[in-house]
């Protein structure tokens, strides 16, 4: 369980309109950030296909650069390699695009990287007013539950960090949009439930 003290203090209109929050279950681990934007799904797509606006969306404490794009235009079977560097430490990073379906979404696994299991799936839903975007990340990493708490928050941590910024600089972009009261904060309901194991933190 992740420390509330942890997280960065948000007011009530920044809380409806997105959330980051990490569900664990063993050693696996599911990230889910969700965001509401007052522009159409159609506007919002194309800045997320292009693999160059990766390093606006990554904050620079991570000192984060592609290095190699293997296509000009980014789609399925895409592979996109970079480097960034973790609490000092220089760390390559290759990803390959397993799924493309604008403008509803897209899925980046690592090939290589400091995870053992990085699975981010990419969701853009149309909703009243503008667009929800939501992020799952399955991701696992090496050691998993044998490691101490602590390894595991800080973690979390750096993960909500990244998060947070990401959606800060989307809100720069595109706006803020509350939810209605009649919508729930993570969009429609489809049949993709969280499983009860999973056991949540939030920010």
């Amino acid at each position: 369980m992740v420390d509330s003290n942890d997280a960065p203090h948000r007011s009530a209109s920044v809380e409806a309109e997105r959330s980051v929050r990490i569900e664990r279950d063993g050693g696996e681990q599911r990230l889910v950030a969700t965001q509401r934007v007052p522009r159409p799904r159609d506007e919002v797509f194309p800045y997320f296909a292009d693999a160059r606006n990766l390093e606006q969306l990554t904050p620079p404490f991570l000192r984060f650069r592609i290095l190699e794009v293997s296509t000009p235009d980014v789609r399925q079977d895409t592979r996109i390699r970079y480097r960034l560097r973790l609490h000092g430490v220089p760390v390559g990073w290759h990803t390959v695009i397993l799924e493309w379906e604008p403008p509803v979404g897209f899925t980046d696994y690592q090939r290589r990287g400091p995870f053992r299991l990085w699975r981010h799936r990419h969701d853009f839903i149309e909703v009243d007013g503008g667009t929800l975007l939501r992020d799952t990340v399955h991701f696992a990493i090496y050691g998993g539950a044998l490691l101490p708490e602590a390894a595991t928050r800080w973690v979390d941590r750096d993960l909500r960090k990244i998060f947070n910024y990401r959606q800060d600089v989307i809100a720069a972009r595109f706006g803020r949009l509350l939810p209605s009261s009649s919508t729930s904060a993570d969009g429609p309901r489809t049949s993709q439930t969280t499983p009860s194991v999973f056991r949540s933190t939030t920010t």
